[in-house]
């Protein structure tokens, strides 16, 4: 019983992963003039020529100093979002350096643009992002969630996704029901900060490299080719379902070169995680309490992580795996 569950479920996986591959219509990176979607081995090919090219240049002309390196991520930035911006735009919004970096430039380049943000009641990148949109000065509007909503979304998301990794559809959540708010305004072309965190090692396995004495920037570039299927896949697969095109200015080419040719050292310490794009934020004007404020995950800063493990428990499950499994195994018939 056991060998036939384990067959069923990699016949499943791979069920899946041709569906995604078929609705997922990532149109970044080097095919973004044309919009043509970008396939897995297409994305990893070109992440590795990408690579190559960026440490040959290193190895001729070492390391972008500190300010140099800051000119250019401000220069290669600002063309990032002219190339992506429509008559109207849309911003995912958390009140992060990289949501918060978007809506500046697009603010300072005159773009016409709401930002957008989802969370459960009194979840902190409400409360932060109303805030810190007020103190700037650019439109945001907020929409609370309710238990019964984001169930509703959850099981939406599955069907799009084809998954029930609870970090998969705690962040699809958000940018579904993110999107979801765009679009009520008409608006389509939706921007988001994905891609920072692989750029600028703002997550823990980068601090765990670190700390480990390994080299930080091998692991960015893993990051980049892994995000594919861990991020890509979820969000554009997301976005295609629902008619809009997703925008990732922190995926552009331009600035991924920039970006790899600043040393560990710049983008983070002990301490701190993407010091380079913090810097950046106060370069081009952000309050300083904006700029340092440690930010949580999608999943948690909305509280979806914690209110899908509150459902979960009252409704006499184990953990929030088996609970999701349960609403995916109704929600999927492969």
């Amino acid at each position: 019983m056991k060998k036939k569950n384990n067959e069923r479920e990699k016949k499943v996986k791979k069920l899946n992963e041709t569906y995604l591959e078929d609705n997922t219509n990532i149109n970044d990176i080097n095919n973004l003039k044309n919009n043509l979607p970008v396939k897995k081995d297409e994305w990893f090919s070109r992440i590795e020529e990408i690579k190559n090219s960026v440490n040959e240049e290193i190895k001729n002309k070492g390391y972008l100093e500190e300010n140099k390196a800051l000119k250019e991520l401000e220069r290669k930035f600002r063309k990032a979002i002219k190339e992506r911006a429509d008559k109207k735009n849309s911003l995912l919004y958390s009140g992060g350096i990289d949501s918060t970096i978007i809506a500046y430039t697009l603010k300072k380049l005159n773009f016409d643009f709401k930002c957008f943000c989802v969370g459960m009641k009194n979840s902190p990148d409400v409360e932060k992002a109303k805030e810190y949109a007020e103190r700037i000065g650019f439109e945001i509007k907020i929409k609370i969630i309710t238990e019964k909503e984001l169930l509703k979304t959850i099981e939406k998301v599955m069907k799009i996704i084809r998954s029930y990794d609870k970090m998969k559809v705690g962040v699809g959540s958000v940018v579904f029901l993110g999107i979801n708010s765009s679009l009520k305004f008409g608006i389509k072309n939706v921007f988001s900060g994905l891609g920072a965190e692989e750029l600028f090692a703002g997550y823990q396995r980068h601090l765990k490299v670190l700390n480990e004495e390994g080299d930080v920037n091998e692991e960015c570039w893993n990051g980049l080719k892994t995000m594919y299927e861990r991020d890509l896949t979820r969000d554009f697969s997301i976005a295609k379902h629902l008619g809009v095109n997703l925008r990732t200015p922190f995926l552009d080419e331009d600035l991924i070169i920039t970006a790899m040719k600043i040393k560990q050292e710049l983008k983070i310490s002990k301490e701190e995680k993407k010091i380079i794009l913090r810097k950046l934020g106060l370069k081009i004007g952000l309050p300083e309490e904006i700029v340092l404020r440690p930010k949580k995950a999608a999943q948690y800063g909305s509280l979806f992580e914690k209110t899908i493990i509150q459902m979960a428990k009252a409704s006499g499950y184990k953990n929030e795996l088996e609970f999701l499994k349960s609403i995916y195994q109704k929600t999927i018939t492969p």
